[in-house]
């Protein structure tokens, strides 16, 4: 006899999902700054607690603010709120403005609860409302979690309050993370920093603001080698920049993306074994940047890592600073 078999999801999978893809105030940052730069945004304002403040811990406040398409109540709901959902064949590959979209996988907003307990997203567009919602990590991380099927229920997880926008020229999307967890302690300015240099100082069209102080990636780092559609054997067009921080890092490392998605890094495409000439370690431990591969299609990308090596030596000439 045969009976029909069907398949679930259980709750618990967000907690995999978060756990298994993100970690760390790098990835909070970058998926926010991801998620504004899709929404076409001119400029991007993180503020951080500052180092001097005697501030309690639920007083200490992660802010992203941009000034980006902003979402309506609705789209809040049918897209914000709608984890995994496939970006590209909804939304196709690129913004209103014409950016290429980073965000593919609808995931990217998990990476909050890598960090925080506590999310609060405001968010505001042209000619319409305001509107904003809160929700903590316990309602998706906690395995109990019975409310978050594979479908809409009746309890709702959140609530989302709206009124007419005063501003009505103004849109934009505030992103407040509070309450962190204890391996996740405030970020400070030096990591700001990095991870704008490392995932996004080949942005042209952009500006950042941190703690009202705009950021300038020449101000912390020298461009060391820039790719423009450089052919590299076994590997494929590379197009990104490779960088020289002023200071050492804690992780330093290249990231290599094919199709918008992080495939590598942030690494040292194995230069930290073949080495630099000159002073290798003075270089490799300041060596950061963003590459874009469209890869060959007689191979893997990974076996042509080794191959940008000799790219990266031409880093030598650069290695003041």
């Amino acid at each position: 006899m045969s009976e029909p078999l069907w398949w679930t999801t259980d709750p618990n999978v967000l907690s995999t999902v978060v756990e298994d893809s993100f970690g760390g105030w790098e990835h909070a940052f970058a998926e926010a700054v991801k998620n504004a730069y899709d929404a076409d945004a001119a400029r991007v304002d993180i503020t951080i607690p500052p180092r001097s403040a005697m501030l309690r811990p639920d007083e200490e406040l992660v802010v992203i603010e941009d000034d980006g398409h902003g979402m309506s109540r609705q789209h809040l709901q049918e897209k914000y709120c709608r984890i995994g959902r496939p970006k590209l064949l909804q939304d196709g590959s690129k913004s209103p403005g014409g950016r290429r979209f980073f965000g593919r996988r609808g995931t990217g907003k998990m990476a909050n609860l890598a960090v925080v307990r506590q999310v609060r997203v405001e968010t505001w567009v042209k000619g319409g409302d305001r509107s904003w919602t809160e929700f903590s990590s316990d309602l998706f991380l906690q395995q109990d979690s019975r409310n978050l099927g594979s479908s809409r229920t009746d309890s709702p997880q959140a609530w989302v309050t709206s009124e007419p926008n005063e501003v009505s020229s103004s849109s934009g999307t505030r992103l407040t993370l509070q309450d962190f967890l204890p391996h996740a302690p405030a970020p400070n300015m030096r990591l700001v920093h990095s991870i704008l240099l490392r995932h996004f100082c080949h942005l042209k069209d952009v500006t950042f603001y941190i703690n009202l102080d705009r950021f300038r990636a020449s101000d912390h780092a020298e461009l060391a080698k820039e790719f423009d559609d450089e052919e590299v054997d076994d590997l494929g067009k590379v197009t990104g920049q490779i960088w020289i921080a002023r200071q050492s890092l804690n992780t330093p490392g290249i990231i290599i993306c094919s199709g918008g998605q992080t495939i590598y890094g942030p690494g040292l495409v194995g230069m930290d074994q073949k080495g630099f000439r000159g002073e290798p370690k003075k270089v490799i431990g300041r060596l950061l940047g963003n590459v874009e591969v469209v890869p060959y299609e007689d191979g893997p990308i990974n076996s042509g890592l080794w191959a940008m090596t000799p790219s990266f030596i031409a880093l030598s000439g650069s290695q003041g600073g």
